[in-house]
């Protein structure tokens, strides 16, 4: 697939880890992450719990995360968004963890 140039106008940042689950409980009490399936499950367990405080929130539709950013935006004053294609491709690319 051809390269595409993107640029990136403004400095921006970007969160170094997900958003957990005990965070996101703060604006939504009632999201369940739920269960990942795992290999070889038997009929007596559904999987993984993936529903822990301090694990990262799954199962959100991006219309949900925009929802939290707004929300979080709204509580602490400060902008809080959903990065750009070009944003995260960089962060994906050039971040050193």
């Amino acid at each position: 697939r051809p390269r595409a140039k993107a640029t990136i106008k403004k400095p921006f940042y970007l969160g170094a880890c997900e958003i957990t689950n005990r965070q996101y409980a703060a604006f939504d009490p009632s999201h369940d992450s739920a269960y990942i399936s795992m290999t070889s499950k038997d009929h007596s367990r559904r999987g993984y719990p993936v529903n822990g405080l301090d694990q990262p929130v799954i199962r959100i539709t991006w219309q949900q995360a925009e929802a939290f950013c707004r929300w979080l935006s709204q509580r602490t004053g400060k902008r809080f968004r959903l990065p750009t294609e070009a944003e995260w491709e960089f962060c994906a690319r050039f971040t050193k963890t």
